[in-house]
């Protein structure tokens, strides 16, 4: 598994150099509302790393990307009806369905608006909406304001993570520490 996972890192490095990959990154995005569990915040994370001096634009076209995901689920929502909104709620577990379902009920849009502050999956908010009859659109343009918060301070975070924890001091001592004749020394 960590051998896979290795595998994987140095791919995203490799493809992170490449002029077209933010947009690959916009649609893993959109994918997101389509695939339960695909680890897209995790491939954002990986692909800030390599690249961090390029944090602004590829936060701006994961946004874009979870914009366009959603409003491609409401819009099939809205199309296909019942049918899709089954495929949907078969990927979710029923007890998160409902409390969304509550919050929703409770506080509308600003669900879909908190959740998109925190970088949170709004599938499920996303279907409901879509299902209450919100327009596509509005429901798009509320999660864009919502994730181009939240992943720019993540990737700006994530950009500087690496410089401020090289000038802390116990990361210079760990770095600078003499190996005992316990520890194994690899050449």
């Amino acid at each position: 598994m960590i051998k896979r996972l290795s595998g994987v890192q140095d791919r995203i490095i490799r493809l992170a150099h490449r002029p077209w990959y933010p947009g690959l990154l916009a649609l893993v995005a959109a994918s997101d509302y389509f695939v339960p569990g695909a680890p897209t915040n995790a491939i954002f994370i990986g692909s800030v790393l390599p690249r961090a001096d390029r944090w602004r634009s590829l936060s701006l076209y994961f946004a874009l990307g979870c914009a366009f995901g959603t409003f491609l689920l409401a819009t099939l929502m809205a199309l296909t009806g019942d049918a899709f909104t089954a495929w949907v709620a078969q990927s979710e577990a029923a007890d998160v369905w409902q409390r969304i379902d509550h919050l929703i009920a409770r506080y509308g849009l600003l669900t879909l608006a908190a959740l998109s502050l925190m970088s949170a999956p709004v599938r499920i908010a996303v279907a409901i909406l879509a299902m209450t009859g919100y327009a596509p659109w509005v429901l798009a343009a509320i999660v864009l304001a919502g994730r181009l918060v939240a992943y720019p301070t993540v990737a700006w975070l994530v950009a500087r993570g690496p410089r401020w924890l090289g000038q802390t001091r116990l990361f210079k001592r760990l770095l600078n520490r003499k190996p005992t004749s316990t520890q194994v020394v690899d050449h």
